[in-house]
């Protein structure tokens, strides 16, 4: 019997890995659209005098992440969108392969390096849940059928 090291060393393969990466890109895309939809009534409200109308204008300019009209949306240069990538197409192997505790240290990392923003601004943390939830439930939910585990 394979420990869980070992299943994620040599237990495992992709099958289709076209489909896998295609699927990867559509999934990281549309959890960027969902996160700039949830993001911009923080951002509208935030502001002085923001209205219901900014909502639509400042979720288009969240998913496109690169300030195209002033200072008002944070960029950030697609890194966020990079990075779920990658977690997407590894998360899928480490649930497959049964491989939680290097899955609850990647989470472990990934919030303890902003946890003092968080203290101050808690609708920033609530998003960045809400991202991770997506992508998780993304990765279990469509991507993992693609992983064949090695029969031991």
């Amino acid at each position: 019997m394979l420990s869980s090291m070992d299943k994620l060393y040599s237990g495992w393969a992709i099958d289709n890995r076209i489909g896998y990466a295609a699927l990867v890109i559509l999934l990281g895309l549309a959890v960027r659209a969902l996160l700039s939809i949830v993001r911009a009534p923080q951002l509208a409200f935030e502001k002085q005098g923001g209205t219901f109308r900014e909502i639509p204008d400042l979720a288009w300019r969240a998913f496109c992440g690169f300030e195209p009209k002033g200072k008002d949306v944070p960029a950030d240069y697609w890194q966020t969108y990079i990075l779920g990538l990658f977690e997407l197409a590894v998360y899928p192997i480490l649930i497959a392969t049964g491989s939680w505790n290097a899955l609850g240290a990647w989470f472990g990392v990934k919030t303890l390096a902003q946890w003092k923003v968080w203290s101050d601004n808690r609708a920033t943390f609530n998003v960045f849940l809400i991202g991770n939830l997506l992508v998780l439930a993304a990765a279990y939910y469509f991507l993992v059928p693609f992983v064949r585990m090695a029969q031991s």
